[in-house]
């Protein structure tokens, strides 16, 4: 007999399915493959499909995992850092190169 429970932690579901005495947890993300590992900032399990989760090399040859629904919460709070200062010295070099080009260009 197949028994199917979802519960909800912290706004995400996941799925516990029991086959006859056997606890078998699904992946969180994806709610079809076995979970394999845990994500190492919310601790929900998910499996080794590469959309399911995000691993990071980490100290000690160890992995540092994220699911994909951590990674996406990280993700928009990261805001890119632009130097200013950098980006007017690239467009002056830029203009240099282009007006030396011109000027090597042979007269019609």
């Amino acid at each position: 007999m197949n028994k199917t429970r979802i519960s909800s932690s912290s706004g995400i579901q996941y799925k516990r399915t029991l086959h006859q005495n056997d606890i078998v947890d699904l992946c969180n993300e994806c709610n079809r493959n076995n979970i394999v590992e845990c994500c190492d900032k919310c601790g929900n399990g998910v499996c080794n499909n590469e959309k399911c989760a995000w691993l990071f090399p980490s100290h000690n040859n160890t992995d540092f995992i994220i699911c994909n629904h951590c990674f996406e919460v990280i993700d928009k709070k990261l805001t890119p850092l632009v130097d200013y200062t950098k980006l007017q010295l690239l467009k002056k070099k830029i203009n240099e190169k282009i007006e030396k080009q011109i000027t090597m260009l042979p007269q019609v």
